[in-house]
């Protein structure tokens, strides 16, 4: 077997299969009754929903910079997440645009991140303020959602897709929800 080939199991059928690489391309050929013990599993990558940093970088920072956020990226495919939404959580309004401002820009000036990075995920400042219910988030910083902050969101997020976590309890919330999703983003309850 050359280097660049493997035997492995399918992920969804169990089957064992000998995958190579050719001319940039993924090809696999059953190996029915071979004996060849697989060296593993042959499966899509995966998608996380909620990614706040990785390998050591956070990506609430004011200051990451490109390399950092490549390298976060190129950890988390290595562990075998092909595509996530960069979270970033409760903070202050403005410096929370502020940030994600610069992480789109970062993240337009490389086609590695535009892979990676499948959208944004803002976890709050939409959250209970209540004690016992907005964990780690700052209550300092929750907010009833307004029209001017959601369309400010989807202004710096561009066409990126959007998350947005936010209590339905809040005042707004369901005016919220209905202009979010109006705009293309889509929205989950939490705390």
């Amino acid at each position: 077997m050359e280097s660049n080939e493997w035997i492995v199991r399918h992920y969804a059928t169990g089957q064992i299969v000998r995958v190579s690489l050719a001319e940039g391309q993924v090809r696999t050929v059953p190996q029915p009754g071979s004996g060849a013990e697989p060296g593993g599993w042959l499966a899509p990558a995966l998608v996380d929903l909620q990614v706040n940093g990785y390998a050591g970088v956070d990506f609430q920072q004011d200051d990451l910079t490109l390399e950092q956020l490549r390298h976060a990226a190129r950890e988390l495919r290595a562990a075998g997440c092909g595509r996530w939404l960069l979270t970033l959580i409760t903070d202050d309004w403005p410096r929370l645009m502020r940030r994600l401002r610069r992480l789109a820009g970062l993240r337009s000036r490389s086609p590695e991140l535009c892979q990676a990075i499948a959208g944004w995920h803002l976890e709050g400042p939409f959250l209970s303020a209540e004690p016992g219910y907005h964990g780690a988030h700052p209550a300092e910083f929750m907010l009833d959602p307004r029209p001017a902050h959601l369309r400010e969101l989807r202004e710096v997020a561009g066409q990126t897709p959007v998350l947005l976590t936010l209590a339905p309890e809040r005042t707004g919330a369901l005016q919220a929800i209905q202009l979010e999703v109006s705009m293309g983003s889509r929205v989950s309850p939490g705390h």
